[in-house]
């Protein structure tokens, strides 16, 4: 072989070698995009995150939550956005006006007491404004919106849950890891021991895999397959409609010297009657 011809041979040896090192490399850039999202950190720091019915809203949340006194605090604006959307503030009273489908409830700023459906109740967390923005103690009115509010000190998470929403539960057939992703390259968010329970996400799997809440507030995938002992701990409970058909509706009356009739039946061709108070005052002509 002439000295040309091995030089020739070589330069194509070495642009070959380029090309394969090329693709390799690709190829590696390409797994890397494919399963970094994986292992990428978003967990929300250096804030107690808020868990809503198995969904982290920390993020969405337009002024942070945070623990005084062993109550959890939340904004007005946020209780609008998440919770009751007819929330206000009454300035002439300084009082906060909340409530859900049956109950109401006032908490005047500062106040160690509210007003439920016209009662009196003592609360052991007062509502409060801070830096301009009003905050009232969640865990103070779990009953009022129908929810359990638990606070994780451990993570320094909330965790929220509508009790009229289904819950199932299960137990870890074997030491586990939850994953970040349903996928078992995935990072490790949390992990739980042989027979520890976990809250079930939701029912449909993915590959096999179920997200799952774990008691310290972690939310994550586990394989479906290493649960067992599902128990439904609550089923939906939709609301009834309280008048079938059309409302017929009329007011009542009310007065200091007579009373409304009792209604000891239905009234015929009326399915709603509406409480009403009101007060006549004379005026005298100039």
């Amino acid at each position: 072989m002439s000295r040309k011809e091995k030089r020739e041979k070589k330069q194509s040896n070495k642009t070959i070698r380029k090309l394969i090192v090329t693709f390799l490399f690709v190829i590696c850039v390409c797994t890397v995009l494919k399963y970094a999202q994986n292992f990428i950190r978003n967990d929300i720091t250096g804030r107690t995150n808020l868990i809503v019915n198995n969904s982290n809203i920390t993020a969405d949340l337009e002024k942070s939550i945070f623990i005084e006194n062993g109550a959890v605090y939340i904004s007005k604006e946020d209780v609008s956005n998440f919770f009751d959307p007819y929330i206000y503030f009454d300035e002439k009273y300084n009082t906060i006006i909340t409530g859900s489908e049956n109950r109401i409830s006032a908490l005047e700023i500062g106040k160690t007491e509210m007003k439920d459906n016209g009662s009196t109740v003592r609360i052991s967390a007062p509502a409060i404004e801070r830096d301009g923005t009003y905050y009232l103690p969640l865990s103070e009115l779990d009953d009022i919106y129908n929810m359990g509010v638990e606070y994780i000190e451990e993570t320094d998470v909330v965790v929220v849950e509508s009790l009229n929403r289904k819950s199932v539960m299960a137990d870890s057939n074997k030491d586990n890891s939850v994953k970040y992703k349903p996928t078992a390259i995935s990072r490790t968010v949390d992990n739980i021991v042989r027979g520890e329970a976990v809250t079930l996400v939701n029912d449909s799997e993915e590959d096999g895999w179920i997200r799952v809440r774990t008691k310290r507030g972690i939310l994550g995938y586990v394989k479906e397959n290493t649960l067992t002992n599902k128990i439904t701990m609550r089923e939906d409970i939709k609301p009834s409609p309280k008048v079938e058909g059309k409302i017929s509706l009329v007011w009542d009356y009310y007065s200091e010297y007579a009373y409304a009739p009792e209604r000891t039946g239905h009234i015929k061709g009326i399915n709603v009657v509406s409480p009403t108070m009101f007060t006549l005052v004379e005026r005298r002509k100039r």
